[in-house]
């Protein structure tokens, strides 16, 4: 539901930098949570591709198909070229955030080999701690080393025959990254490597974190009132004195400390308040639980329902002060998706086969 929030075209700049700096990584932290390192790896990399990648391609084939047919340009492979890398600038602008799935998906799968091989969770609690630290401190120093690379065409035409043409050719039209940023001397600029591979380290340990806190049974240390208070008061804080953030799709960490010590505490605050609203506010609790059980339709379908709503009230309303055009746009990003869901994903065979495969 943040994630929504996050994309909503009316949101004020200042919020939206307070959501970025910890949205991806509480992500990554609750998906560590109900990690399971003890399926084997046959069955796991079945698993993870099913409920991963296998939406990620069909909903991105579709979206391509469907802009090659409206725009007549570009060519479908590059739309297919750019589905495959799965980095964040080159997908199509309705789909861009889809590039956190196979983010993920390598995560899961790197996490898993480092507990399976590794014997990561036999260390001691201190000796875990510190290798997570480890992870996020290179991460953090090496996130913009694949970022802005101007790539010349020696390099590409090892991969391709017209490397750089292909590249500038097959350039999508994307709201954040213009083809002026990404070529420069028709050398093509590099955003970053495929699937994000260049964060790895980041997510992982993030991922990692939520995974230490189900292991050690560490739950119960959420449920402080006064801690969470103190890791609220301390976000608001930080963010107010130095607005640092932490965005992963554009490779921004913008201190290690504070930036973190941000993070962790809006993760705390956040992670605290479900267990607050799951003991006091039953119907409130009913209801998040059910957007949970669908959180990846909701996140794969709400961009272009919410900003469409968004701009469609605007035209309509022209004088409408933005900040009450977002709260219908935030509930439609939410809930037609969860109608799409109902009405044809859950209820066709083709369709379930893509978003539902176990």
């Amino acid at each position: 539901m943040l994630i929504v929030v996050l994309h909503n075209p009316g949101l004020p700049n200042k919020l939206l930098d307070a959501i970025v700096c910890f949205a991806v990584p509480l992500f990554c932290f609750l998906s560590g949570i109900f990690f399971n390192p003890d399926a084997s790896f046959h069955d796991y990399v079945r698993k993870r591709f099913n409920s991963l990648l296998r939406p990620y391609f069909f909903t991105l084939l579709v979206v391509s198909f469907a802009y090659v047919i409206i725009k007549s340009t570009p060519s479908l492979w590059w739309y297919l070229f750019w589905m495959i890398y799965g980095n964040g600038p080159n997908l199509p602008k309705v789909m861009l955030h889809l590039w956190f799935l196979p983010n993920l998906f390598l995560v899961t799968l790197f996490v898993w080999a480092l507990f399976r091989y590794v014997k990561f969770m036999k260390s001691s609690i201190g000796v875990q701690l510190f290798l997570m630290t480890v992870f996020l401190v290179i991460g953090a120093l090496g996130i913009q080393l694949f970022w802005n690379v101007k790539l010349p065409i020696s390099i590409t035409n090892h991969f391709m025959t017209d490397g750089n043409l292909f590249l500038i050719n097959g350039l999508l039209n994307n709201p954040a990254y213009s083809k002026e940023v990404l070529l420069v001397d028709k050398h093509f600029v590099l955003k970053g490597l495929p699937w994000s591979l260049d964060f790895i380290m980041i997510t992982s340990a993030f991922f990692m974190g939520g995974y230490f806190v189900s292991r050690n049974r560490l739950e119960n240390l959420f449920d402080k009132t006064s801690i969470a208070m103190t890791m609220l008061i301390i976000f608001i804080v930080f963010h107010y004195c130095y607005n640092y953030t932490i965005n992963l799709n554009i490779r921004r960490y913008d201190h290690m400390l504070i930036s973190t010590a941000e993070c962790f505490a809006a993760i705390y605050f956040l992670i605290f308040l479900s267990f607050f609203i799951s003991n006091n506010c039953g119907s409130l609790s009913n209801i998040i639980q059910y957007v949970g059980r669908y959180s990846l339709i909701v996140y794969i379908f709400h961009p272009i329902i919410q900003s469409k709503t968004f701009f469609t009230i605007t035209t309509l309303l022209p004088n409408a002060p933005k900040l009450i055009v977002l709260f219908p746009a935030l509930i439609a990003g939410i809930c037609i998706p969860l109608l799409l869901n109902w009405l044809a994903l859950e209820r066709f065979k083709f369709l379930r086969f893509w978003y539902y495969a176990k």
